[in-house]
C-alpha cells in the first residue's frame, strides 16, 4: 500500500473533497492539480484500504469483493489473494480516527499560514516604518542644508557690504589727503605772490571772495534735518559718509532742485563747490 502525502490529502480536505476520495486520487498521483482533476472528472480508481481488491470508480458504490469463497466453492484469483496477504479493510473507528487527526493537521497548518501572515504583516509594517523613518531623516537632512545655504548666503551679503563700506572709507581718506595737499599748494602760491614784488598800482578789480568753508543742510528719509559744515572742495561721497554716520539705512544723496540722484561715481569726483553748495546749500536723500 502506498503512502499517502499528508500535506496534499490536508489541502485536497480543505478544497472540500471526501477523505476515502482524496486517499484514493493520491495513491494513483503524486501531483496535487492531477488528483483534483481526477476526483472532478471521476476518475478515482476505489481501492480497499487493505489493498489488492476489485477496482471501481470512487462513489460509484460498488463494494469490494468478499474474502468468502464465490458461489459452487470457486474462489476467484483476487480472492485468493486478499485472501493470502490477509488485508482487512479499516473500520469505520478507524477512518474517524484518520480523520480527526487530518482534521487536526489542517487545522495546525492553518494556525501556522495565520502566523505566518501574522509575521509578514509585521515585517511589512517594520519596513514601512523604516521607509517612513528615512523619509523623514531625509526631509531633515534637506531642511538643514537649506538653512546653512541660507546663513552662507546672508554672511556672503554681510562680508559684501562689509568690504564695499572700506572701499568708500578708503576712497574718502584719499580725498581727503588729496584736499590736504591741494589746499597747501594754495597757500603756498598764495605766499608766493604776497612776497613778490607788485607791480605799480592799476585799477584793482574786484576781489572774488573765496570761502574756506561751506554750510550743508541734508534732508533725511524720516525728513528730519541735518546740518554740518565741509570745506569748499570737499566731494560730495565725505556728505555722504558723515550721513551715514548718524544714520546707517541705505539711501540715495540727491539734489533738491533740480532734482537729480548722484550716481556712485559723481560721488566720489564732484566736489561741494562743483555742485553750487559753497557758500551754503541743500539736499535731500532718498530711501533705498
Amino acid at each position: 500500500m502506498a503512502e499517502v502525502n499528508s500535506d496534499l490529502l490536508c489541502q485536497l480536505l480543505e478544497m472540500g473533497f471526501e477523505l476515502e476520495v482524496s486517499q484514493a486520487a493520491l495513491r494513483q498521483t503524486s501531483d496535487l492539480g492531477q488528483a483534483a482533476n481526477l476526483i472532478l472528472t471521476g476518475g478515482v480508481q476505489s481501492v480497499p484500504e487493505g489493498g489488492g481488491g476489485a477496482v471501481g470508480t470512487a462513489g460509484s458504490g460498488a463494494s469490494a469483493p468478499s474474502a468468502e469463497p464465490a458461489k459452487g466453492g470457486e474462489a476467484t484469483q483476487e480472492q485468493a489473494d486478499m485472501a493470502t496477504l490477509n488485508l482487512k479493510p479499516k473500520s469505520e473507528a478507524q477512518l474517524a480516527a484518520e480523520k480527526r487527526e487530518l482534521q487536526a493537521k489542517i487545522a495546525e497548518k492553518k494556525k501556522e499560514r495565520e502566523q505566518e501572515d501574522k509575521r509578514l504583516e509585521r515585517e511589512r509594517e517594520l519596513k514601512r516604518r523604516e521607509m517612513g523613518k528615512g523619509l523623514h531623516e531625509a526631509q531633515a537632512k534637506f531642511e538643514d542644508q537649506q538653512r546653512k545655504r541660507e546663513r552662507m548666503e546672508a554672511k556672503r551679503e554681510r562680508d559684501e557690504t562689509a568690504q564695499r563700506r572700506k572701499e568708500l572709507q578708503e576712497q574718502l581718506r584719499r580725498d581727503k589727503e588729496e584736499r590736504k595737499r591741494a589746499r597747501e599748494e594754495r597757500e603756498n602760491a598764495a605766499k608766493a605772490v604776497e612776497s613778490a614784488p607788485k607791480p605799480a598800482a592799476a585799477a584793482a578789480p574786484k576781489p572774488q571772495v573765496e570761502y574756506d568753508s561751506c554750510q550743508v543742510k541734508v534732508v533725511l528719509p524720516d525728513r528730519s534735518t541735518f546740518v554740518s559744515t565741509f570745506a569748499p572742495d570737499a566731494k560730495l561721497m565725505e556728505v555722504y559718509s558723515a550721513v551715514m554716520e548718524k544714520n546707517p539705512v541705505p539711501f540715495q544723496l540727491m539734489n533738491t532742485y533740480p532734482r537729480k540722484v548722484f550716481t556712485d561715481e559723481e560721488l566720489l569726483e564732484v566736489s561741494l563747490r562743483d555742485a553750487g553748495l559753497v557758500p551754503r546749500g541743500a539736499l535731500a536723500t532718498k530711501a533705498l
